[in-house]
């Protein structure tokens, strides 16, 4: 089942819970994006980094991770509920977007970031060439015309998946 494949974001897995992930599935996404082990040598940094590309290789060519035929944009919905029993809705959409030079000031910075992990998630991306935890942005849209757009475009759900908090998440396809 996709409960098995999928995670949270890298950066809030704790060891624990990557040896879980592990256990769930040999196709787990946990074994590509975390990379990280604070007592690793350089040299076995660049020995995980060469395995998640062989890895990624080898799920290509078996099958296991397919490419679109077509450019998308996803809309990404989570279902969630509060410690008081409300439930809430979070819409999003998962994209592409266009790199620009900080100064340019379109990206904030929303978090300290540390010089470790940015080289790491740098190294990931330069050896893999994909990028397997999505950038969480926020935009203003104070008419929701852009999720309205998105939400009268979308497919069927492509699939829908609880996670080991109880959330609903519901993944979509808009390719026109």
């Amino acid at each position: 089942g996709l409960e098995d494949l999928v995670t949270p974001p890298y950066d809030v897995i704790g060891k624990h819970a990557e040896s879980a992930f592990v256990a769930r599935s040999p196709y787990n996404i946990i074994r590509l994006d975390i990379t990280k082990d604070p007592g690793k040598t350089k040299a076995d940094e660049q020995d995980r980094y060469l395995q998640a590309v062989s890895l990624l290789h080898d799920w290509l060519k078996e099958g296991i991770l397919l490419r679109d035929d077509q450019s998308s944009v996803y809309p990404y919905t989570i279902k969630y509920r509060l410690p008081d029993g409300t439930t809430k809705i979070r819409l999003g959409f998962i994209c592409l977007v266009r790199l620009t030079d900080f100064s340019e000031g379109i990206v904030k910075p929303h978090e300290q970031t540390f010089t470790s992990v940015i080289q790491d998630r740098l190294m990931l991306t330069r050896y893999c060439r994909a990028q397997f935890s999505q950038v969480f942005s926020v935009f203003s849209d104070p008419d929701n015309s852009v999720m309205n757009a998105l939400a009268a475009a979308a497919s069927t759900p492509l699939s829908s998946v609880n996670d080991s908090d109880g959330n609903e998440h519901i993944l979509s396809q808009v390719s026109d």
